[in-house]
C-alpha cells in the first residue's frame, strides 16, 4: 500500500510562558505543548490527497521525533484521520539540530513501506529554520517542492503552485517526492 508520510512537530504553545533549563534548552515541561499549526496543515493536505485519490489506496502515516509527550501531536494527527503514527524518541536526541533531526526522520521513514510522498510544513513555529524539506531531499535523493499553496497528485506525479515576489510558479515532480506546504 503506497504511503504518504506527514511529518508533525510537537511544539510549545506560542502563548505559553517559556523558560530555559540549566543547559540552555527550553524547559518543555513548564509549557503547554501542541501540534505545530503549520504541520497540522501538512497533515490536512496529506489526508486531502489520500481522499482525493481513493483508487491509489494511499495510507497516511504521521511521524514525529521528540520526547514521550510528543505522542500528543500524533494523537491529534490520528484524530484528524491519519491511518498510523510513529514516534521516534530517545534522550540522546534532545536539543537535536536540523541536520540530526533530518537524519533521524530519514532513518524512521526508511522503516516504512512504499513511501510515495512526504509532507511537512514550510517551517516549524518554534525554530523557523525551514530547512527540513531540503535536507530530507538531499538525504533521500528525491525532488522537493517547497512552499506550496496548492497541491495535487495525478499520474504518478505531484504538482503544486507557489507564489513569490516574482509571480506564481507551477512545480511538478515524479513520485516519490517531498512537499512542504
Amino acid at each position: 500500500m503506497p504511503t504518504i508520510v506527514a511529518l508533525v512537530k510537537h511544539v510549545p504553545d506560542t502563548w505559553s510562558t517559556k523558560s530555559l533549563e540549566d543547559d540552555h534548552t527550553l524547559d518543555r515541561t513548564s509549557v503547554d505543548n501542541i501540534i505545530d499549526e503549520i504541520n497540522e496543515y501538512s497533515v490536512e493536505q496529506a489526508l486531502r490527497l489520500r481522499d482525493e485519490n481513493p483508487d491509489e489506496n494511499y495510507r497516511v502515516v504521521a511521524l514525529t521525533m521528540g520526547p514521550a509527550q510528543a505522542d500528543e501531536a500524533l494523537r491529534k494527527a490520528l484524530a484528524m484521520g491519519a491511518d498510523d503514527a510513529v514516534l521516534v524518541s530517545d534522550d540522546a536526541l534532545a536539543g537535536a539540530d536540523a541536520l540530526s533531526t533530518a537524519w533521524t526522520l530519514n532513518a524512521a521513514i526508511n522503516t516504512l513501506e512504499d513511501v510515495q510522498l512526504i509532507t511537512l510544513g514550510n517551517e516549524a513555529s518554534d525554530a523557523s529554520t525551514g530547512t527540513l524539506a531540503g535536507l530530507l531531499a538531499e538525504y533521500r535523493q528525491l525532488p522537493a517542492l517547497t512552499e506550496l499553496q496548492q497541491v495535487e497528485l495525478s499520474g504518478g506525479a505531484v504538482k503544486g503552485s507557489r507564489e513569490d515576489a516574482r509571480g506564481t510558479w507551477v512545480l511538478e515532480a515524479a513520485l516519490p517526492a517531498i512537499i512542504s506546504v
